[in-house]
């Protein structure tokens, strides 16, 4: 009775066997790639040295039986009780005894210690789970097999189609793709074997290589293969690359503008005071207006200006969502508020102290000149404190939860950033943003995490972006419209550590809402990843009255990683500093904004936006008639702006920057005319 259960239970996991080699064996005829074969030549999977599947051990089964054609679940399998599928299991999952009695050929009963057999059917359904354990585990390394099969096939059919074909092989259609070098290097582009071109190969299974017989000495790109339609599909994608790549070197639009000012600009001078961040050793200059006097009669003069301001910010966005279509990559729009703040200038000519108002103006305009806005909206001013002031603006905003009626009952919305500094002072940044959790509304969730990878020399993103329009205003508060592109970092790529890391986050609430008050750090973390530098946002979101246009006001709390003199402590971990530095800094955007630039983020290689590329599409008529106009949608969002502009005036004497009687340092250049 004792061998009859022996043999059932090795019979049960040989059925089990069989089955899950036959559904493998099934998965690899689906899983193998497929070619048209349009050039009518020797398909690469069929070639003879590929025909050998090669010998991986006892786990490769192929060739097992002495019949090839009946795999599968009539397939022989060899090895009986010394398959290795169960001895593979043998630390993580037990198998039952009687498995390693028949592996060391003995009998249990030898040993006094050995527990009794129950030869009850009682055993039969366990011994079925754990020989169903072992088969799928053996299923497991299979499809990893095939998978890597699969990989080597594709690698070795993509190097081929890499290559100038065999002249003895008929090409039905050829067609040559001419590249404009001059303005786009071939190979700095796309390679010295136009490896960028690929997923393209592997798509249509066509060669596409550089032709080396051009007579004019252009550089070409030929094509060949046997679908005339392919072909032509092909060179659009290749025509689409192309502007892709033009993009990402070409649309990158800069514009700094100054709106004049309800005063006599003709005698208004300008002057530029040092300043720097609390906390921060940068210096930076901030434009101020010095010794004007409020004019109404000028009014029409400043209305001029601001009408030729908004036509060069119209045609400067224009441009630039006319090449953003092809830009591959996360890209955002968004109009942020704060302090404009110039890094590279040129001094006022004849080494005056001020510029005249047209100086000023004309010297934005200067190639060389940089700037960038910083969250430097003052918290505090005569009329209240922000908050206050968007709370009672029931005129201009709407809550952004159509649940909640009062504009003073809206609830913030919460976010991180941590910042990750590695070798060669490169940093990796996590954004996280939370959301009350629906079972228990004192505890926060994680709603979206990004990773976002170093691209330049200033940290984050890239050093310029594809749109910035920083717009200086002396009666209102500053802002910049920018369009960003962001290298976001795939999860497969993150280090184990930070994964762990990132799992360990939890958000806390404070004492407060995080709105007002002395800052209180509430995230916390584990110590598995080392932290530079955590940004605590706190925001609420409301709706521009009568539009799909989102407001957003933000309190930013930045916290820096403890220094402790001399050595590390351990146990020390990631404790940072408790005082915070807390900025304020506020924007606009559309969720449709979003939504259509987020295409660009999953691109394929030559693929492009299917949205248009008009002023209208992003800023559409607020009014329900229908304007020929298409600039009225965009007319009115600025005005939309102006007026957020103006609702986040900060005071004269504001206490964003301090005084810093210093000459420029590094980061300040200036030119002299």
């Amino acid at each position: 009775m004792e061998r009859f259960l022996h043999f059932e239970q090795d019979k049960m996991a040989q059925y089990e066997l069989r089955a899950a080699r036959g559904r493998l064996n099934l998965e690899d005829q689906l899983a193998t790639p497929r070619s048209t074969n349009p050039v009518r030549h020797q398909n690469i999977g069929t070639a003879p040295h590929q025909q050998g599947i090669p010998n991986n051990g006892p786990l490769n089964h192929r060739g097992d039986s002495s019949a090839p054609g009946h795999r599968g679940a009539r397939g022989g399998m060899h090895g009986g009780r010394g398959t290795p599928v169960w001895v593979r299991g043998r630390g993580a999952y037990r198998p039952s005894r009687a498995n390693f009695d028949h592996a060391r050929g003995s009998n249990h009963r030898q040993y006094p210690s050995a527990r009794p057999v129950d030869n009850s059917d009682s055993l039969q359904p366990n011994a079925r789970k754990k020989e169903d354990h072992f088969a799928k585990i053996s299923r497991y390394v299979k499809a990893k097999e095939i998978r890597n099969d699969i990989n080597e096939k594709r690698q070795l059919m993509i190097e081929q189609y890499r290559q100038k074909p065999d002249p003895s092989i008929k090409i039905p259609e050829t067609m040559l793709f001419l590249w404009p070098d001059d303005e786009l290097p071939l190979e700095m582009a796309l390679g010295k074997d136009l490896e960028a071109l690929d997923p393209i190969r592997a798509e249509f299974g066509y060669y596409i290589y550089l032709y080396d017989e051009s007579p004019d000495g252009q550089k070409y790109i030929r094509v060949d293969g046997g679908d005339h339609g392919k072909i032509i599909e092909i060179v659009q994608r290749l025509r689409a690359k192309w502007a892709n790549l033009l993009a990402e070197t070409s649309v990158k639009t800069k514009l700094y503008l100054v709106q004049a000012p309800t005063v006599d600009i003709f005698k208004a001078e300008v002057g530029l005071m040092k300043c720097r961040q609390p906390g921060s050793q940068n210096i930076q200059a901030t434009p101020f207006l010095y010794g004007a006097k409020w004019d109404d009669a000028e009014l029409e003069q400043c209305h001029q200006l601001r009408k030729k301001n908004e036509q060069r910010l119209r045609n400067a966005v224009d441009q630039s969502l006319d090449g953003l279509r092809f830009l591959a990559g996360h890209v955002r729009m968004r109009i942020n508020f704060g302090k404009f703040v110039l890094e590279n200038y040129r001094v006022p000519p004849n080494s005056k102290e001020l510029y005249s108002f047209e100086e000023f103006r004309s010297m934005l305009f200067y190639a060389g000149t940089k700037g960038r806005l910083i969250p430097g909206l003052g918290f505090k001013s005569a009329d209240g404190d922000l908050m206050t002031r968007c709370s009672q603006a029931s005129d201009l905003l709407a809550p952004f939860d159509p649940q909640i009626e009062s504009l003073e009952n809206n609830k913030p919305h919460y976010a991180v950033n941590i910042e990750f500094e590695g070798a060669n002072n490169a940093l990796l940044r996590l954004e996280v943003e939370f959301e009350s959790s629906r079972y228990r509304p004192n505890l926060f969730e994680i709603s979206h995490r990004r990773w976002l990878k170093p691209q330049s020399d200033d940290g984050l993103g890239e050093k310029r972006p594809p749109l910035q329009i920083g717009v200086i205003d002396f009666e209102r508060s500053d802002w910049q419209l920018e369009i960003k592109a962001l290298d976001f970092q795939e999860q497969s790529n993150i280090e184990q550590s930070l994964k762990s890391f990132d799992h360990s986050i939890q958000f806390k609430r404070g004492p407060t809402d995080g709105l007002r008050g002395t800052a209180v750090q509430r995230v916390t973390f584990s110590n598995i990843a080392t932290v530079s530098k955590i940004t605590e946002k706190s925001a609420l979101r409301y709706r521009l009255k009568g539009t799909k246009y989102i407001f957003e006001l933000a309190r930013y709390d930045t916290y820096h990683r403890a220094i402790r003199p001399g050595p590390p402590y351990i146990g020390d971990g990631n404790k940072m500093n408790q005082t915070a530095e807390t900025t304020w800094g506020a924007s606009i955007f559309r969720q449709e904004w979003d939504n259509m630039l987020g295409q660009n983020g999953s691109f394929r290689v030559g693929q492009t936006a299917d949205w248009s590329a008009s002023l209208n599409t992003f800023f559409p008529c607020l009014s329900d008639e229908d304007s020929t106009d298409v600039n009225t949608g965009f007319h009115q969002f600025i005005d939309l702006v102006n007026k957020v502009a103006k609702l986040l005036t900060p005071e004269r004497k504001s206490e964003v920057v301090e005084r810093a009687e210093t000459t420029p340092c590094r980061n300040i250049k200036p030119v002299i005319m």
